[in-house]
């Protein structure tokens, strides 16, 4: 994911899911960019071990 100046999300959760062409959604901290209660759903993406 190219979002290099994120740095939160201020209203909402994220979801991203069903992309099977999609790589790294695993590396980002969203936990650091979602405020707290909120979720941060990531499924059905690329397996990273796929990944280049």
């Amino acid at each position: 994911l190219a979002l290099p100046n994120l740095v939160e999300i201020s209203r909402g959760g994220v979801m991203i899911q069903k992309n099977p062409s999609l790589c790294y959604a695993e590396t980002i901290d969203w936990d650091r960019i979602v405020r707290a209660g909120e979720n941060s759903i990531r499924e059905n993406n690329n397996n990273p071990s796929q990944c280049p």
